[in-house]
């Protein structure tokens, strides 16, 4: 039997320290232990920006924080089971639906990359040349022509992350796909995902 809040309002989902953990989470942070890091839960990022009211510190949430010596991983994951999958113009931000494009924010707003960047290299004493951005996607909308995916990976290539130091590549599994930051100095290739 499932239990659920519906049948259960005693029932609390399964978390990873204090916070509830969606399942494809659970899955996507098992990887990058297999790559010796150490995975932390969601972690929120204050960002200053300027908004219609002034001027506002907002927080924004890496759904988790994959530490070890040399490199920090911030993953943004977004299963989307169960709903129409991951829009391209949502996750590029060419869309008018504003609530849309802000899911993505930390992808598409270049001021927020950089302060999410710089914030997570001075909180955890890493060099903002060792921080690096994995997107990781469990159902893009369309799967069946693939033109979502294929427009989110085109355009993940294209970006930088922290003051153009990294570029997006992107490479898929069977369980998922995912569009990572990496150095754009790095002279060996490293896919994106992680297996």
């Amino acid at each position: 039997m499932t239990r659920d809040r519906a049948v259960d309002p005693e029932y609390r989902p399964p978390s990873v320290g204090s916070q509830p953990v969606e399942a494809f989470e659970s899955m996507v942070a098992l990887a990058p232990e297999d790559e010796d890091f150490v995975v932390s839960e969601a972690i929120k990022f204050p960002v200053v920006r300027e908004t219609t009211s002034g001027v506002q510190t907002h927080g924004f949430e890496v759904d988790l924080v994959a530490a070890r010596r040399d490199k920090l991983v911030l993953g943004s994951v977004k299963s989307a089971f169960g709903s129409r999958g991951v829009v391209a113009d949502h996750v590029i931000g060419e869309t008018t639906d504003v609530r849309a494009r802000k899911l993505y924010a930390l992808l598409n707003d270049e001021n927020v990359r950089g302060a999410v960047e710089k914030g997570a290299a001075s909180r955890f004493g890493y060099e903002r040349a060792q921080v690096y951005l994995r997107f990781y996607v469990g159902r893009f909308a369309g799967p069946t022509l693939g033109k979502d995916e294929k427009r989110v990976r085109q355009w993940c290539a294209q970006q930088a992350f922290g003051g153009g130091r990294s570029r997006c590549t992107a490479s898929a599994t069977s369980w998922s796909a995912s569009c990572g930051l990496r150095r754009a100095s790095s002279t060996a290739t490293m896919p994106c995902w992680l297996p």
